[in-house]
């Protein structure tokens, strides 16, 4: 048998992902710490699907910081 997950009460996962975008900084950290992940090795085209976007996005982010 497997664990519960959690459950965010009280918030769509809509109104997260706007409350998220709206707020500059959450973006600024999100994108580091997926530059941060390459650095230590993990390919773009894995990590696409865990930041929900292109590896060629990713792969933008890592040329943009460097």
């Amino acid at each position: 048998m497997g664990r519960k997950s959690f459950v965010v009460k009280g918030y769509s996962p809509q109104t997260i992902k706007v409350k998220f975008n709206k707020e500059e900084r959450y973006k600024i950290g999100y994108r580091l710490y997926a530059v941060y992940k390459v650095s230590l090795g993990q390919p773009s085209r894995k990590l696409k699907d865990v930041y929900n976007t292109s590896f060629k996005q990713i792969v933008n982010w890592v040329h943009r910081f460097a």
